[in-house]
């Protein structure tokens, strides 16, 4: 009867801690699997645990009689570590595209073909078995053209992962090649000691054991090395999923890859990997494109020119060698023409406005004053009827001029951004002495202890004379009062000038609000936009309350140091006009 010997034993154990520590370093695997790239390490620690199991039935059921099913176990363990090899390699180089059902479905095509050899009679074509005591599974194996054939194909998945490794290492940055060493040297140690195996170099097979070297320098990449934190996202993905269109060129300006949306824009069917970027660009746009300046390029596509922004970048390696130069290109074809859609069309804006200012305008306030001046002569005439309507046709002049002198004030104010101090208290007495003669049945109420200097746009004047003026003209009340009072809020100004009248209509607050006028929906005049213009330039507020009467409330800011004085307003008219 057989006795286990203290190798046999010994090796048990191992196999036993082996088992253990891939069982472990699996169930971590589980618990983060929403993480890239712990796909393949499940896959591979699946097979390392299967081949482990296998290696500890076939010592334990020892003959001839069991080696069928022990076998069949061990080549499932085997292919399916080789294929999480595989997948590790292709995973950790940025090639994780590959890792679908397709490439699963054909890794398992040859594992299924051997598993079912093994568990039949026909294993004979795949492996032969002889009595030995002297090995651990009491039965020496014999190996057929088959099963070594099995043996290239596992090292083939093996060595391709490797090759997938090492030329990443090459190119790679520091951080992320200390992590692709330990994926290389995680893989490259059991396949050591399996090649040790196969030369006579040891007389067990200690591939299964051996995996525990490989989890422990997985599970310090893993927790020091950061390894399922920092996958790398695979390029071809990256460059197919932007809209720019991109074209790796390498050190002879011949195309290498390009992505979707440079093939799609260019119309080409085909990638033009191997061709020269002079074909693609033309032989001219070369050179401007590998100054590494943004450069913008008239190309025609398919018959029609297209206007491309082009920025090119070099790739170089540690020794600042040129590797790859990604030259990254944006369609603005589209962007230009609006462009010159904008210029135009601010030119145009630009005439208009010159057309208003110099001819409308000018024109139309020298004949209007024309107008005016004879419709004062023909007043004097003794007919009552016919004196009013020459008083209306003054009246409607006059509101014309205003309306004149308003819009330009309102340009003026668009066109600056200038703010100059000014006392509040110093402007409203200037303003009343005038505005008291206007209205003498009105009653004004301001009263001040104090300056309140603020900063504000240069038209403060025009705007605050407008509020008063409209306090005071359209008041209907049979007393009517205007109330003035300054005070501070907050850290602002606040002026306030309330008045006893009708109450402003709401649809004049509405235009102001939404910022635009409608045919069903707009002001009487350009006062209150000129007056929201100003408190818009001095970065201040202005607000409404209607209730017996209206309450214009204007907000500002304090004056700041470097705002210049007041000393240049331009000087007002009754009306509210420029002089």
């Amino acid at each position: 009867m057989w006795e286990p010997t203290t190798e046999f034993a010994v090796l048990q154990l191992f196999l036993l801690g082996g088992l253990c520590v891939s069982a472990g370093f699996l169930g971590y695997c589980l618990q983060h699997r929403e993480k890239r790239g712990v796909t393949s390490l499940v896959v591979l620690f699946t097979g390392v645990g299967i081949w482990i199991l296998s290696e500890l039935i076939q010592i334990q059921l020892r003959g001839a009689p069991y080696a069928g099913f022990g076998m069949a176990v061990r080549i499932l363990g085997i292919e399916v570590t080789v294929v999480g090899m595989l997948f590790l390699g292709l995973e950790y180089t940025g090639r994780e595209r590959y890792l679908d059902w397709r490439l699963a479905a054909l890794c398992s095509v040859v594992p299924i073909i051997e598993v079912a050899l093994a568990l039949f009679p026909s294993r004979a074509v795949l492996f032969e078995t002889r009595l030995n005591d002297a090995v651990p599974w009491g039965y020496e194996l014999i190996q057929t053209p088959l099963f070594l054939a099995h043996t290239a194909y596992s090292y083939l998945f093996i060595f391709v992962s490797l090759g997938l490794l090492a030329a990443m290492m090459l190119r790679a940055n520091t951080g992320y090649r200390r992590q692709l060493a330990a994926v290389f040297v995680a893989i490259l140690f059991p396949t050591a000691v399996n090649v040790a195996f196969h030369f006579g170099l040891s007389p067990f097979d200690l591939t299964p054991v051996s995996f525990v070297g490989t989890a422990a320098v997985l599970m310090f990449a893993t927790f020091r090395l950061r390894l399922l934190d920092t996958i790398p996202v695979a390029r071809q993905t990256v460059l197919e999923e932007m809209e720019d269109m991109v074209v790796v060129l390498d050190e002879d300006n011949d195309i290498i890859t390009t992505n979707s949306a440079a093939r799609r824009q260019f119309g080409l069917d085909s990638s033009p990997a191997g061709q020269s970027a002079s074909e693609l660009f033309g032989p001219e746009a070369v050179d401007q494109i590998i100054s590494e300046d943004d450069q913008q390029l008239d190309l025609t596509v398919d018959g029609e020119t297209r206007v491309i922004n082009v920025s090119s970048s070099p790739i170089t390696d540690y020794r600042d060698n040129l590797l790859a130069r990604v030259v990254v290109c944006r369609d603005i074809t589209e962007q230009r023409e609006q462009e010159r859609r904008l210029r135009r069309r601010e030119e145009e804006l630009e005439l208009l406005k010159d057309l208003q200012s110099r001819f409308l305008r000018h024109n139309l306030r020298n004949e209007l004053n024309v107008v005016r001046a004879n419709a004062e002569l023909l007043a004097d005439m003794d007919d009552p009827q016919q004196r009013a309507r020459y008083e209306t046709i003054v009246e409607k002049t006059d509101r014309i001029l205003d309306w004149s002198a308003k819009a330009r004030l309102i340009e003026q104010l668009i066109e600056t951004d200038n703010r100059i101090t000014c006392d509040l208290s110093e402007q409203i007495d200037s303003l009343l002495a005038d505005l008291r003669d206007a209205y003498p049945e009105v009653s004004f109420e301001f009263e001040t202890d104090r300056p309140a200097t603020v900063a504000a746009a240069p038209q403060i004047s025009h705007a605050l004379r407008n509020v008063l003026d409209n306090a005071a003209r359209y008041n209907t009340a049979t007393e009517p009062r205007v109330r003035i009072s300054i005070d501070r809020d907050g850290d602002g100004i606040c002026l306030q000038i309330a008045d006893n009248g009708p109450g402003i209509d709401r649809h004049e607050i509405e235009a102001l609000r939404d910022e635009r006028e409608t045919q069903l929906r707009h002001g009487t005049g350009l006062g209150l936009w000129l007056v929201y213009w100003v408190m818009d330039k001095s970065d201040g507020d202005l607000s409404f309350e209607v209730d017996d009467g209206t309450t214009v409330i204007l907000t500002f800011e304090p004056a700041e140091r470097e705002a210049p004085p007041a000393a240049d307003k331009q000087p007002l008219t009754a009306d509210g006009g420029e002089q």
